[in-house]
């Protein structure tokens, strides 16, 4: 299992806030129960966090990247960046980009 951070690029906390409900969302709805929650930016603030961590094996992680392609092409402007254990492994990425969204998810430790 790996476990990725997306965050949102370029938002003010309320709007990352909203990006990430509506990504959460998609992505519970093709991945197995678990594998997705929200983590707040910053401790002190009330909102329920706008970035998502995500714990996937292989055979979903392509699951995962065919729905937040979709999320990014139904949330044009919306950018995302990917992370794991702490280092950026994708940055700026849009709906154009759904090969790189997969080659990211899809990176072994």
């Amino acid at each position: 299992m790996e476990t990725f951070q997306i965050s949102f690029n370029d938002v003010d906390e309320a709007e990352s806030n909203l990006l990430a409900q509506d990504l959460e969302n998609t992505l519970e709805a093709v991945l197995p129960e678990g594998a997705v929650t929200r983590k707040k930016r910053n401790s002190k603030t009330q909102d329920f966090g706008g970035t998502l961590v995500l714990v996937l094996g292989t055979p979903v992680a392509i699951i995962a990247a065919k729905a937040i392609h979709e999320f990014l092409v139904r949330n044009s402007g919306a950018s995302i960046e990917i992370s794991k254990d702490g280092d950026i492994v994708a940055r700026n990425l849009a709906s154009a980009d759904a090969a790189k969204i997969a080659e990211a998810l899809a990176r072994k430790s």
